[in-house]
């Protein structure tokens, strides 16, 4: 059995005339998690998209080359969680029918980020489009990562979150060996604290990637050098 869980070979992709991906081959390993960093417009979110066979709203993604997820299923955890007239408990309770919602949220959010299921509490009755982004991250993180599927994607956890910001991360540091998450982040220091290996994007194409202390104590690439640096 392979120990990748996705595997990317030749992969150029693109939305109409615009190539966002040239010709990227790397490789993530099954049970751990990896981050993607690399400047805005690289192609970072375009490739958590080719590995969970998502297509981006106002445009049509094509790819060439092989993308392949070992058959392994994967769920993505966009930027923008969506918006809804549901309420907070109305939308976890379709996700987990045999579930009481406020149980499900305590659950879910325990141990370290207790404080996230308390936050969450105080909105449950809130229709969903009222609710601030940061609830509504937390929540839209919940009911996908709660499906426990095998390849969990992550774009961008500090995306308009602000503190929610670091409850996510604490629930993915508790993933770590158990489950292959893949995260897109500009938070080099979250990177660097809660990712085993890393991928470094930069328009488009692959610059370098590897095991996360290898790169960060010894980058190969003078571009690497320069972003773990200036952080851009």
């Amino acid at each position: 059995m392979s120990l990748h869980a996705v595997s990317l070979i030749d992969v150029r992709a693109g939305y109409g005339d615009v190539e966002v991906l040239r010709s990227v081959s790397c490789v993530f390993t099954q049970r751990r998690t990896t981050a993607i960093i690399g400047p805005g417009g690289s192609g970072k979110s375009t490739l958590l998209r080719l590995i969970c066979s998502q297509e981006a709203a106002g445009g049509r993604l094509w790819r060439t080359g092989e993308v392949r997820t070992h058959g392994l299923r994967t769920t993505l955890v966009t930027q923008f969680p969506r918006s809804s007239a549901q309420t907070l408990a109305e939308v976890i309770a379709a996700r987990l029918p045999t579930q009481d919602p406020r149980s499900a949220v305590e659950r879910f959010w325990a141990g370290e980020t207790a404080s996230a299921a308390a936050e969450l509490g105080r909105f449950l009755e809130t229709p969903l489009r009222a609710c601030p982004v940061g609830v509504a991250r937390l929540a839209e993180f919940m009911v996908i990562a709660v499906d426990q599927e095998p390849v969990l994607c992550v774009d961008e956890p500090e995306c308009g979150t602000g503190a929610a910001s670091a409850w996510i991360w604490a629930k993915l540091a508790t993933m770590r060996g158990e489950r292959t998450v893949v995260v897109v982040t500009h938070n080099l220091e979250s990177a660097r604290r809660y990712s085993d290996d890393l991928v470094f994007l930069l328009d488009g194409e692959l610059i370098e990637s590897g095991e996360t202390a290898a790169v960060f104590q010894n980058p190969e690439k003078a571009r690497t050098r320069e972003m773990i640096r200036w952080g851009a």
